[in-house]
């Protein structure tokens, strides 16, 4: 008895077709995620340039707080609700974007993208949390002024 030839041939079943697909969503949703931890930890530097720039120009405003008698605690405060401003802001203006250029995706191609709600409410939310945190640093630095010494500057 001759051993069994190899066939010329190969069957597909339609399950090695979707564990493929699988692999390649998987792989796709990895990709993203990475791009999207990096876009915002570039956010968060961003963000925190333009606090510590902003806390290093006006410490002599600063100072003058200070010197009529406002606490360390409300400099902090007044930095930091800025920030609140400045991150959501960024955020609700970038959303806002993609959102119009999805809306151009759909119409000039059959591309059919679509868009959570949960994603949404994750993309502001880690807005709002990357820009305090990245605003904590500044608002520190802004409550130490010394009086006198940002006074000096004027």
């Amino acid at each position: 008895m001759a051993p069994a030839a190899e066939p010329d041939y190969r069957l597909l079943d339609a399950s090695l077709a979707l564990a493929a697909a699988e692999r390649n969503q998987g792989f796709a949703r990895l990709f993203f995620r990475g791009i999207a931890v990096l876009t915002l930890g570039m956010a968060a530097v961003g963000i925190f340039a333009v606090n510590h720039l902003n806390v290093k120009e006006r410490s002599a405003e600063f100072g003058l707080r200070r010197a009529v008698g406002a606490r360390r605690g409300s400099i902090a405060r007044l930095v930091l609700s800025e920030t609140l401003l400045l991150g959501p802001g960024g955020a609700v203006a970038v959303i806002g974007v993609g959102l119009v250029l999805l809306h151009v995706l759909r119409m000039l191609t059959a591309w059919t993208p679509s868009l959570e709600a949960l994603a949404l409410a994750q993309a502001l939310g880690a807005a709002l949390i990357l820009s305090m945190l990245a605003a904590l640093i500044p608002a520190w630095n802004a409550a130490l002024v010394h009086p006198v010494a940002a006074l000096n500057r004027l």
